[in-house]
């Protein structure tokens, strides 16, 4: 894996007093989509760490990182490990032709009943031709989220919050959706 771009973080997501990896990488070739076009589809693993300083996978999951299409758009990774164990894992978007949009999003996700499930999120957008901001942060645990749109280009335009409740609904196990869509 030498030649992988990757990215990894160390700490204990299992709470058993060992740290844990995870590893986000991205392969070196191009994969070809059914109608020709090709892509590059990042994973992520997590390994459990054992007594020994040895690592055991718990999961590789082929399909949760965004497919990265063409050259115009890059994609940057983060991942991290609290010293409560919750995971962040983070992915931006930049497109240097075909989109005025740039973006970030988090992905806080916690060890529970066996697999890792989402709890938050933070999401952030800038349209580059007009300057709106929008930052949205949702808690899954509370049901609680809020929006503040605003302008980074014009400073007279006063950000504006709005807060929701989200309905009822089951946590995300991961692996059941793709970061950043």
């Amino acid at each position: 894996m030498a030649s992988w771009e990757h990215t990894q973080a160390k700490g204990d997501l299992n709470k058993d007093g060992i740290d844990d990896l995870v590893i986000i990488a991205t392969p070196p070739f191009k994969m070809k989509e059914e109608d020709g076009e090709e892509c590059t589809q990042p994973i992520l693993a997590i390994y459990w760490g054992n007594s020994d300083g040895s690592f055991s996978l718990f999961r590789h999951y082929d399909n949760v990182m965004p497919v990265i299409y063409g050259d115009n758009i890059q994609l940057e990774w983060s991942v991290n490990i609290t010293p409560h164990g919750v995971l962040n894992i983070g992915v931006s978007s930049f497109a240097s032709t075909g989109s005025w949009e740039s973006w970030r999003e988090t992905n806080v996700l916690r060890y529970q009943e066996g697999d890792f499930f989402l709890i938050g999120k933070e999401q952030s957008s800038l349209s580059r031709n007009t300057g709106k901001t929008v930052d949205t942060s949702t808690n899954y645990l509370t049901r609680k989220c809020h929006t503040t749109t605003g302008n980074e280009f014009d400073q007279s335009v006063t950000p504006r919050t709005v807060w929701s409740r989200l309905p009822k609904a089951g946590l995300k196990r991961l692996g059941t959706w793709r970061l950043g869509e």
